[in-house]
């Protein structure tokens, strides 16, 4: 039946990858601009903003998330006060100004799978500037 356990795909809920917040349960920072969101666009249920330092992107210094390519969230409100927040995309806003509907989200949510969740272009440029960054550390060491 299964070769192997990595054929199984893991929850993201069990790896960090998604969370519901709600009343109960939430970063209060956070849960609140969220909050705050939806209660001024009270026919929205979805919108995309980009991560908070420590939100998913963990164990990281500030000066090492400054530099990484930003990771786009994605909030769904499921009720009143409950929203599922999910990372959706890595890569600078291609969308800014074009996600005022719940619609225009989907479609921008599409054109992030169809990028398969990441600007390559970004990712690259900043992989190249921080393997640079590493070289020259290991060479200061090392003189």
């Amino acid at each position: 039946m299964l070769d192997t356990l990595y054929q199984l795909c893991p929850p993201l809920f069990g790896m960090g990858m998604m969370r519901i917040d709600s009343p109960s349960s939430n970063n209060r920072d956070i849960y609140a601009q969220d909050k705050s969101f939806f209660a001024l666009h009270k026919n929205r249920n979805l919108y995309l903003r980009q991560s908070y330092n420590g939100e998913f992107d963990l164990e990281l210094s500030t000066g090492d998330w400054l530099r990484i390519p930003h990771l786009q969230i994605l909030v769904t409100k499921l009720a009143t006060g409950i929203h599922q927040v999910c990372p959706t995309y890595r890569g600078s806003s291609f969308f800014y100004g074009n996600d005022s509907t719940d619609l225009e989200v989907l479609q921008i949510v599409m054109e992030m799978s169809r990028r398969g969740g990441i600007d390559v272009n970004e990712w690259s440029k900043f992989a190249t500037a921080h393997n640079d960054r590493m070289k020259a550390i290991e060479v200061t060491q090392c003189a």
